[in-house]
């Protein structure tokens, strides 16, 4: 990527054009026909989760994406609201394409492409921020429930 259209362009095939037609198959019609079918939303949305991690077909990446499509399958459920999903899926995806730029333009020194060894404390940090959040969520949903 060198300059800012090629970015533009990436953002839209990586990030845009996915999180739209990702969302669209396993939150709205594959998540929703669980639904339906096993009455149990935690099962469907881990289900929907395990499909959205195995039809991307890379091995190592397996659970955090599988971790994604859960928050992502928990978000549709819990707002009732399409484009909270497709917001958070274009944001994750969205992340790569400018951290890439960054790196290529010398921006930044982390490179997407290598494994990175996260420190545990890091990693720690990260799940209580992920639980603070979905704390928040869950009291302002029963707040504000969606109509």
């Amino acid at each position: 990527m060198e300059n800012i259209w090629e970015v533009l362009a990436n953002l839209t095939l990586i990030a845009l054009l996915p999180a739209l037609g990702e969302e669209l198959v396993f939150r709205g019609v594959i998540q929703q026909q669980l639904m339906r079918r096993i009455q149990n939303p935690w099962m469907a949305i881990l289900l929907a989760s395990l499909i959205f991690s195995a039809a991307h077909m890379q091995f190592e990446g397996f659970i955090p994406r599988m971790l994604l499509g859960f928050i992502l399958g928990w978000l549709y459920w819990k707002t009732q609201n399409f484009w909270i999903p497709v917001l958070c899926h274009f944001f994750n995806n969205g992340l790569q394409v400018i951290g890439q730029y960054l790196y290529k333009q010398e921006l930044s020194t982390v490179d997407l492409e290598k494994d990175i060894e996260v420190p545990w404390q890091f990693a720690a940090i990260s799940l209580f921020m992920i639980w603070a959040t979905a704390r928040l969520l869950q009291q302002n949903l029963t707040k504000y429930p969606a109509k």
